[in-house]
């Protein structure tokens, strides 16, 4: 009985053992379980590191999104050149070449496009080229990397005529021909009388001043908005690293000058730093502001142009600024004015001028300056920002005569209103004082401004005034801008309407070529096989012998059988003395017997061409049966497309580029202290002559004011001939040189379809525009001028060229102080001065 019990204990125990290490396991893994008492409901905390990483994901979610839902091209404002970094606008000047910057973005892909810009009306319509059926657009091709903001130079042309337009902006992808409209851009029309005065400086804000000076802002009363008051647009620009002025001089127009202080040469590329050079010797005007710049500018671009270096470092005192103070420093309504006096010595530079420059009158020797060409360089020993200068009651005046140059100007209460006219205008005369630009800009090209008409406008009714005022009448006055209406351009046109045609053979040839023929067909044909013995083979070479004889009718006669085109050209090459660029203008007629599209191509980047009206009348031609669409494009490919001439008719264009000539024609001075006139050029001169505006004296000045003159006949490359010069006749009706009447080009009477240069020749001869002691030179070419092709070639090409060579120019008047101040008839103006 006990091992019976035994033996079951032991079974139970074998039994029970198994299930105890079932239990135990089951406990330990309900214990590891997460519960009520002991047991945690917390997530693990996410590291930094996670947290990041969900923030940019969802941050990549939320840009893709967005880039989604932007356009595929984005288009910023057009802004006309020159303009600040925050511009936003587009000015213009009608009859002007703009320059302008476009920028823009592509958001999805990759873009390679055409850029084209066309000035429209207020609807959207294209605005048409005054007298002729056109319209005009500008193309160029751009490429637009994905998600990289790019600027792009644009160029545009607003003629005379519209109030109000607009830039209408297409970018058409070469991938797939989409397009992309951007929005209407207004364009903000200049007055004909304002330009710009662009300042080039490492701190150009020091130079806000000058919009508050009555020499650019005229005071004019309230029937004039500030718009139309401005005589210049400052634009401030920080030359460092880049600029915004146009890369080419022909877009420099609307620019009348530039003031520099410590820019940066390098900031503007190597096409603008050439474009400031042709824009100098045309009559631009350059201020620089000597202390900080004259260093830098030693070794520059610009240095072959300074009127001075800096000798030495100097301190500059108020006795040094005593001259000054005794020109310009004017009373204030009968009490004493402030003088320019330096707090402390001012810090400058003792100047050392140039031979060919002088001290500017007036300002003891502070100031030098210098013709380069049509232009002028001033530079000053002292910085033109400090604060003594800025609050000098003087500072206007001596802005006005010493640093532009202008006359002297007088102040004149009228009917309540402060009103400004030239000290030598009358008083009461308010418009052609104001707003005559021919005071203002000194730029000028021949072809572009001898005889030029003056644009009569009326101002918009504003205020109490009466509209039947004559003040709202104002006579404006427009330089350097396309005309193609002046005398210039009716001579040029004249002529080649008169010249412009197929040369058909006359009747002595065709006798002649037609007795030639049947000259070899017959007699000749038949002998030369006689002996050979086979006079049968005469019958098979009459068709050879027709053929040859039609080549040489075509070759001798230079026609094109049933298909005849003509190219006739007559060019104006103006040059300055020793300066190698030359400004081209070409007034072209191109004939065809067919129907022909043509298209010009230049190989200079800034050339520019327009279709020329057939009238010489502005408003004489009516287009009847809508305008057919120009194309100027420039880039890489420079030209117009889309010129068409219909059958059997004659079309005329206008082009204009500057072109290196391969060197200067100078007036230098031999060693006996004659004076020769080198052609260091590759024009072969015919027909030169010399003009002088008084007799020379032994100092450079000139002893009268007669004018004298010295034919030289032809000159070719790198001839010096030497000149004398006799005294023609005051008041004299001869010819200055009955020499031109020997050859048919310059000739009184030309032979009937001649190239005529005689009415070009006798504009460029007067001298009612020269200042005693310059000297001119007009002569002509008949060589060919490089620098555009026409396509379709003609078969048949003639052309000639007036050559103007301005050999030296006279300094400027001296500077005068105004007759008058401001303050004088303005007394809130006076109490301000005085307060201050």
């Amino acid at each position: 009985m006990t091992a019976h019990k035994a033996k079951c204990s032991a079974d139970r125990r074998r039994l029970l053992t198994p299930r105890l290490v079932v239990l135990a396991l089951c406990l330990s893994l309900l214990a590891s379980l997460p519960g009520c008492g002991g047991c945690s409901c917390r997530k693990k905390p996410k590291t930094q590191a996670e947290l990041d990483r969900e923030k940019a994901e969802a941050e990549r979610r939320a840009r893709l999104e967005r880039e989604k839902k932007k356009p595929p091209l984005e288009v910023d404002w057009l802004v006309s050149q020159p303009h600040t970094a925050k511009a936003k606008t587009c000015w213009v000047k009608p009859g002007h070449w703009t320059a302008a910057t476009l920028p823009a973005k592509a958001n999805h892909d990759d873009i390679l496009a055409d850029l084209e810009i066309a000035v429209t009306d207020t609807q959207g319509r294209p605005v048409g080229l005054p007298g002729i059926p056109y319209t005009l657009s500008t193309s160029r091709t751009i490429a637009l990397p994905k998600k990289q903001p790019k600027q792009f130079d644009a160029r545009l042309f607003l003629p005379v005529g519209p109030d109000k337009a607009r830039a209408s902006v297409r970018i058409t992808s070469r991938q797939g021909g989409r397009r992309f409209e951007a929005p209407f851009q207004p364009l903000m029309p200049m007055p004909p009388h304002q330009y710009y005065c662009v300042v080039l400086a490492r701190w150009p804000e020091r130079y806000t001043y000058l919009e508050k000076l009555e020499t650019f802002t005229a005071p004019a009363g309230l029937g004039f908005d500030l718009g139309e008051r401005q005589y210049y647009r400052v634009e401030l620009l920080r030359a460092e690293k880049e600029t915004t002025l146009p890369g080419h001089a022909l877009f420099w127009t609307s620019i009348a000058s530039i003031l520099w202080d410590d820019a940066e040469p390098d900031a503007l590329t190597p096409e603008q730093q050439t474009a400031l050079v042709d824009w100098l010797h045309w009559g631009g005007q350059l201020i620089i502001s000597g202390p900080e710049s004259l260093d830098a500018l030693n070794h520059s671009f610009l240095a072959p142009y300074l009127p001075g270096t800096s000798s030495a470092a100097r301190q500059i005192t108020a006795e040094d600024l005593a001259e000054i103070n005794r020109r310009w420093t004017m009373p204030l309504a009968g009490q004493s004015s402030p003088a320019l006096k330096p707090a402390g010595a001012w810090p400058g530079v003792r100047l050392q001028p140039h031979s060919g420059a002088r001290g500017v009158p007036g300002t003891g020797e502070m100031l030098l300056e210098r013709r380069v060409g049509r232009g002028r360089v001033v530079v000053s020993a002292f910085a033109f920002s400090g604060r003594e200068l800025v609050g000098w009651p003087g500072l206007d005046g001596f802005f006005n005569s010493a640093l532009l140059g202008h006359p002297p100007r007088s102040f004149h209460d009228v009917e309540g209103e402060t009103r400004i006219t030239w000290a030598t205008a009358n008083p009461n005369q308010f418009g052609p004082a104001v707003h005559d630009a021919r005071r203002l800009c000194d730029l000028r090209y021949f072809t572009r401004d001898t005889g030029r008409r003056v644009v009569v406008t009326v101002r918009p009714q504003e205020s109490f005034l009466d509209e039947q005022d004559p003040r709202n009448t104002v006579m404006d006055t427009d330089v350097a801008s396309w005309d193609d209406y002046n005398e210039v351009a009716n001579a040029a046109r004249e002529s080649l309407q008169q010249a412009a045609r197929i040369e058909i053979p006359g009747r002595p040839f065709v006798l002649w070529i037609l007795a030639a023929y049947l000259l070899v067909l017959v007699p000749l044909n038949w002998l030369v096989f006689r002996a050979l013995g086979r006079v049968e083979w005469a019958w098979a070479a009459a068709p050879l012998i027709a053929i040859g004889c039609t080549a040489v009718v075509i070759r001798m006669a230079q026609l094109d059988i049933g298909f005849a085109r003509s190219t006739t050209q007559i060019a104006v090459v103006e040059l300055q003395g020793d300066y190698p660029r030359a400004h081209v203008t070409r007034y072209l007629a191109m004939y065809t017997s067919l129907s022909t599209a043509y298209a010009f191509h230049f190989d200079e980047p800034g050339g520019l061409v327009l279709p020329l009206p057939t009238t010489a009348e502005r408003d004489a031609t009516e287009v009847r049966f809508g305008r057919s669409a120009l194309r100027y494009r420039y880039g890489r490919d420079i030209g117009l497309e889309g010129f068409h001439i219909l059958s059997n008719s004659t079309g005329l264009a206008h082009s204009e580029q500057m072109l290196d000539l391969g060197g200067g024609i100078s007036l230098r001075q031999a060693t006996d202290g004659g004076y020769e006139l080198f052609n260091g050029s590759d024009l072969a001169l015919r027909g030169a002559g010399v003009l002088r505006k008084g007799n020379p004296r032994d100092d450079g000045g000139s002893s009268d004011n007669h004018l004298y003159l010295c034919w030289l006949g032809d000159v070719d490359p790198g001839a010096a001939p030497r000149l004398h010069f006799r005294l023609h006749a005051p008041g004299a009706k001869t010819p200055l040189w009955p020499e031109r009447n020997d050859r048919p080009e310059t000739a009184e009477t030309s032979p009937t379809g001649a190239l005529s240069l005689r009415r070009l020749v006798a504009l460029a001869e007067k001298a009612e525009d020269m200042r005693t002691g310059d000297v001119r030179l007009v002569a002509w070419t008949d060589r060919p001028l490089a620098g555009i092709e026409i396509r379709p070639a003609a078969p048949q090409a003639r052309q000639v060229a007036l050559v103007v060579a301005h050999l030296r120019y006279e300094h400027l008047s001296d500077p005068r102080p105004d007759a008058n101040s401001r303050a004088d008839v303005d007394a809130r103006y006076r109490r301000v001065l005085l307060s201050e």
